[in-house]
């Protein structure tokens, strides 16, 4: 047992970087990404980024993880600017891609994430912008929620009742960028299936 875990443990922390990997060849030059929530992989693919590849950040703001903001500023080919939750629908006309990561990427494809990650999928599919998910394959999960109220409440709210995560259907995303690969929303449970028999 102690050994599996161990393999379990490193293979853990490779995904990051495998997420990373494929996550890279979604920046094209010129880019204008959206970021919505804090992701360890999402801020590990802006990162692995080759220099001479110039692109533009929009960190949602809320997401208040400042070592990230300082990581992607000192990056001489990303322009990194913060806009308020309020201004997505605003800003969507001019963007090129949004990335978010994902708490739990569930059974029938869809992602439990950062309150504010629905409305922001629903403008980008209105808008015909892809809307890119950065995720781990150990946060896949057998949950099969339909809609926000079969999200458990132990998840769902904080310590003083607010929502912190909602529920985004896989009809919203364009792909899940995980350590496992490229994947649609609708390929994510024969990799449960797969991962989990």
């Amino acid at each position: 047992m102690l050994e599996e875990g161990r393999r379990y443990l490193k293979r853990c922390q490779n995904a990051v970087l495998k997420v990373a990997k494929f996550g890279v060849s979604l920046v094209f030059d010129g880019a204008r990404v959206m970021v919505h929530s804090y992701s360890r992989c999402v801020l590990e693919t802006l990162l692995s980024v080759p220099d001479n590849i110039y692109f533009t950040v929009y960190q949602v703001t809320g997401d208040d993880d400042l070592t990230s903001a300082q990581l992607l500023k000192a990056r001489s080919n990303v322009e990194y600017v913060r806009i308020r939750d309020s201004e997505v629908g605003t800003r969507m006309e001019t963007i090129d891609l949004v990335f978010t990561g994902a708490e739990a990427v569930v059974k029938n494809g869809g992602i439990i994430n950062k309150v504010g990650t629905l409305p922001t999928a629903i403008c980008a599919k209105e808008m015909n912008k892809p809307m890119y998910v950065f995720a781990e394959s150990f946060k896949f999960s057998l949950l099969y929620p339909l809609n926000q109220s079969d999200i458990p409440p132990v998840y769902k709210f904080d310590e003083a009742g607010r929502v912190r995560v909602d529920y985004t259907a896989p009809k919203y995303l364009t792909l899940l960028v995980t350590d496992r690969g490229l994947l649609t929303p609708v390929a994510v449970c024969d990799e449960l299936i797969e991962m989990y028999t």
